[in-house]
C-alpha cells in the first residue's frame, strides 16, 4: 500500500502479517474487501478507512495488498 500517491482510493486484497499485528489492523477497519483512502503519504502513512483516519508505520503498511480503484 506504500506506493500508492495521496487522493488514491484502494480495495483491500491480504494482509501479509500475522499475529498481533494482523489483529491490530482488522481491529482498525483494514481486512479484504474494505476500502482504503490514502490521505497523507510517509511514515507514518495516513489512510481513510470507514470515516476514519487511521495512521500507520510504514513496515505496516507494506503489509497491506490492495489493489486501486478505477
Amino acid at each position: 500500500m506504500i506506493a500508492l500517491p495521496r487522493g488514491v482510493s484502494a480495495r483491500v486484497v491480504d494482509l501479509e502479517v500475522d499475529g498481533l499485528d494482523r489483529e491490530r489492523l482488522e481491529v482498525m477497519g483494514l481486512c479484504a474487501g474494505r476500502t482504503v483512502e490514502v490521505v497523507k503519504t510517509g511514515d507514518p502513512m495516513i489512510v481513510r478507512v470507514l470515516g476514519t483516519r487511521i495512521g500507520l508505520a510504514g513496515r505496516l503498511a507494506a503489509t497491506v495488498r490492495v489493489v486501486r480503484h478505477g
